[in-house]
């Protein structure tokens, strides 16, 4: 069930802030985390809390691998086989576990959710 929707604006510095657990891929990937923070500013976002049993485990399914590539032959029913370009533009954010995600819907509508 969706429990709140917002529509966001992040700043350069809000994307790194909202990325930061990503900056250890950097060794990995050069300017990844840069790069994730840059293209989420570029434009608005649409922000969804969701709520129930499982929900976070839900949305990860649901969403499919994050290189949209893999989730074309993993997933290809995904959101990110669908609708995504490429590992950085995959079109869809889902937070790696429930901790992740009070933090970043902290973040994004406040110091309260539902969880």
């Amino acid at each position: 069930m969706i429990s709140r929707l917002r529509l966001v604006r992040f700043t350069l510095e809000d994307g790194l802030q909202f990325y930061e657990g990503e900056a250890d891929k950097e060794a990995y990937y050069p300017y990844f985390h840069h790069s994730l923070a840059s293209h989420l500013s570029s434009d608005v976002s649409l922000a969804v809390e969701l709520w129930g049993d499982l929900a976070v485990t839900r949305w990860i399914d649901l969403a499919g691998p994050a290189d949209p590539l893999v989730a074309k032959e993993q997933a290809p029913d995904s959101l990110r086989a669908v609708v995504g370009i490429d590992a950085l533009r995959n079109g869809i954010h889902a937070s790696k576990n429930q901790e992740a995600a009070v933090q970043e819907l902290n973040m994004i509508f406040g110091p309260w959710c539902v969880h």
